[in-house]
């Protein structure tokens, strides 16, 4: 974990058209809060890998990732502090898109 300090995944997952940016992302924004959305995927990850090796992630939402960091599409950022993996979406569904690319692509390299 020492190598990964922060990185930003992009969600490949959602092609949109420069045009049509606007109108897909509005499309797609949740109504549901970030803390419900972060609870729901902290949920997820602890019925997935079980209660103990959840507690070395920490999964977030701040909807406002999408616009600061990558021009309105989905985007996780993922940073290792203290032995625990802090992975923030711009929603729900992509702070667990970046654990999976995380266990994935990271875990298994």
């Amino acid at each position: 974990m020492a190598a990964l300090q922060a990185f930003v995944i992009v969600c490949g997952a959602l092609l949109v058209v420069a045009a049509q940016k606007e109108r897909i992302v509005a499309n797609l924004d949740s109504a549901t809060p970030d803390v419900a959305q972060a609870q729901a995927a902290q949920d997820l990850l602890r019925r997935l890998l079980g209660s103990s090796p959840a507690e070395a992630f920490h999964l977030g939402v701040d909807r406002s990732l999408r616009e600061s960091l990558n021009d309105g599409l989905d985007v996780a950022v993922v940073n290792a502090t203290n032995n625990v993996v802090h992975i923030v979406g711009s929603s729900g569904a992509t702070a667990v898109w970046g654990l999976a690319h995380y266990l994935r692509q990271i875990c298994t390299s």
